[in-house]
Parts: structure tokens; C-alpha cells; sequence
């Protein structure tokens, strides 16, 4: 029978293969789909020559100005393919520490809950790369670690706000990421049963709703 060392080798080769394999893609996928070369037209066109300026940067197409603000700061269509990679493969590098350092699952266990994520098609996504589907959704997995990392580990209030935040930045990139809020909630609720949590968590993430949005406080009917 394999030793649990084997496994745990296993698993960082696949996600290291992964990311190569990732990396690769990104960097020579020429063809650019209609939303990327209209995303990174958008945010050609930003201009930022004051801290005023980013308050005040439109959440255009509906995608918090968060998001538009990295895209902004990329410069260069590459780097933004290679932030866009990095935050793809650290997601199952989080759910390995998660895993691991968390709940003590074995690496037996993990190795094959990893090959199961990479046999999902969406995470070998090579559609809308520049969109802020990826990033959103890192932002979310970074949050839900840090909390979770939170409940299990460091028992550190500071940490429960930080996740809050970042869950509200993940939200306000893209609406569709509440559903890590539900997961929050379900968990605070239903596994650690803590109520007051709860109430961390929605005020934080009201406030990281803010600063992905900053625009809202200016003009709500953005």
C-alpha cells in the first residue's frame, strides 16, 4: 500500500504540472475572444492621475471597479493573462491547505479529490481569460481560507473582518460570488453554530462591497 508521503508528492506534482500547463496556454493563446479585446479596450482607455481618480473609476459593465483597477495597472495585455493564471492554479493549492493543515484529511484522500478538480472542464478555462470571472473568484477561495483558517486554527477576530472584506470584494467583481457568502453563513450556522459571526461577516463584507465599488458612495445608481 502507498505511504501518504507518495500522495502528498503526487499532489504538488499534479497542481505544479497544472500550472505549467496553464501558464503555457495563457501565454500563447493569441486569439483573443470579442470580451477580452473589449474588456482591455476599456481599460486602455482609464485614466488615473489621482487617488481621486480610482474613488471615482465607474464599475463599467457591471464588474466592480476593483477589478477594472487591476486590469488598469497590468499595463500590458500579458501580465494581465499571468495574473489571471497565478489566481486560477492557487485555487486547488488553497483547497490542498485547507485540506491539510485544516481538517488533517490524508494526502491519500487529497490526491484524488485534486484530480477530480482537474477533471472538471472549468478549471483548464481558457475562454474570457482577461475577465473577471478568475479573479473574483480567487479573491472568494482566498476569503473563505482565511476564514476557515480563522475557525479552525488562530482563533484571531481580526481575520473573521479581513475574510468579510475580501468576500465583499469577490461580490462586488462579480454578483455570482455571494454564493461563497452562502457557504460562510451555512457553515458559521449549521457547523461551528455561531451566530454572531454571521454579523462579522455581513458588516465586513458590506465594506468590502465598498471598496471594490467605491463609486456607490458617489453615485448609487451605478
Amino acid at each position: 500500500m502507498l505511504d501518504d508521503k507518495f500522495f502528498r508528492i503526487g499532489t504538488y506534482l499534479l497542481v505544479c504540472i497544472y500550472g505549467f500547463i496553464m501558464l503555457y496556454f495563457y501565454l500563447h493563446i493569441e486569439s483573443k475572444c470579442p470580451d477580452e479585446v473589449m474588456f482591455w479596450s476599456i481599460s486602455d482607455n482609464i485614466r488615473i492621475d489621482s487617488i481621486k481618480d480610482i474613488f471615482l473609476l465607474p464599475n463599467y459593465l457591471g464588474y466592480g471597479s476593483f477589478y477594472w483597477l487591476i486590469l488598469y495597472l497590468s499595463k500590458t495585455f500579458l501580465l494581465s493573462r499571468i495574473i489571471q493564471c497565478i489566481s486560477l492554479v492557487s485555487i486547488p493549492l488553497l483547497a490542498v491547505y485547507i485540506l491539510d493543515s485544516l481538517f488533517g484529511i490524508q494526502y491519500s484522500k487529497i490526491f484524488w479529490i485534486i484530480i477530480f478538480y482537474l477533471s472538471m472542464p472549468l478549471s483548464w478555462f481558457t475562454g474570457k481569460i482577461i475577465g473577471p470571472e478568475i479573479i473574483g473568484t480567487f479573491i472568494g477561495a482566498v476569503s473563505i481560507t482565511i476564514f476557515l483558517s480563522c475557525m479552525e486554527k488562530y482563533k484571531v477576530k481580526i481575520l473573521i473582518l479581513l475574510s468579510g472584506i475580501l468576500l465583499g470584494i469577490s461580490i462586488g467583481i462579480k454578483t455570482y460570488n455571494v454564493v461563497f457568502a452562502v457557504f460562510m453563513i451555512f457553515v458559521c450556522l449549521l457547523y461551528y453554530k455561531n451566530h454572531k459571526i454571521v454579523l462579522y461577516i455581513i458588516v465586513s463584507s458590506i465594506i468590502g462591497i465598498l471598496i471594490s465599488n467605491p463609486i456607490i458612495i458617489f453615485d448609487i445608481n451605478t
